[in-house]
């Protein structure tokens, strides 16, 4: 009689990579040429985030974000159902927590896109549990603010006293950027993409 020994196969816990910058900094596109590359691509999964605010156009539900009226939010946030949540602009946004659990433990990296706020609550979060994080800020090259404002305008979707409230939030948002492992300035949006494909896994996205 032969014995066949076998051994239960021990997934690696994913990391949480945390990615926040102001409004008009371009994250959408970084993250959107991050993608393309096969390397970030077979290992890091995108946490969609929920929302109270309309959507822009464009933007589809379950892609960019979704979107929820703010009674079905507040009814989630009782029942204990966002890893973190937060008010910007008058609208609330938060990321839910069952699928991101369910990556992590897949072996996943998961990549949470969200606001200044969120994301430093994320972070205290993750260190107090003993998550692997990986945090990054992405800044827009100097004159931040004349930058962002120039950003803003350039999209057509806001009037200026919208983008005022954006620019006033973002000047505070800024200040946080020291709280993260990382900043990267999205001066070109390939080159940005390019550096923290890097920063997360290594120079061998150059070998694809």
């Amino acid at each position: 009689m032969s014995t066949v020994s076998s051994s239960a196969t021990v997934v690696r816990p994913g990391r949480l990579v945390v990615l926040t910058g102001p409004s008009g900094v371009g994250k959408n596109r970084v993250l959107t040429a991050l993608f393309t590359l096969p390397k970030v691509a077979q290992r890091l999964v995108y946490s969609v985030s929920a929302t109270t605010r309309a959507p822009r156009p464009g933007e589809v539900e379950g892609e960019a974000y979704y979107f929820m009226e703010p009674p079905a939010f507040e009814a989630l946030v009782a029942r204990g159902g966002f890893l973190e949540h937060a008010q910007y602009n008058g609208h609330h946004y938060g990321t839910p927590k069952a699928a991101v659990q369910a990556q992590l433990a897949e072996g996943k990296d998961v990549l949470l896109e969200i606001e200044t706020q969120g994301a430093l609550a994320v972070m205290a979060l993750a260190k107090a549990e003993g998550i692997p994080l990986a945090s990054v800020f992405i800044v827009p090259p100097p004159p931040a603010l004349a930058t962002l404002k120039a950003r803003l305008q350039s999209r057509g979707t806001e009037d200026e006293a919208t983008i005022a409230a954006r620019l006033a939030v973002a000047e505070q948002e800024l200040q946080c950027a020291p709280h993260f492992e990382w900043q990267v300035v999205n001066d070109e949006v390939p080159r940005c993409a390019q550096a923290l494909a890097e920063w997360l896994y290594g120079t061998e996205e150059h070998s694809e």
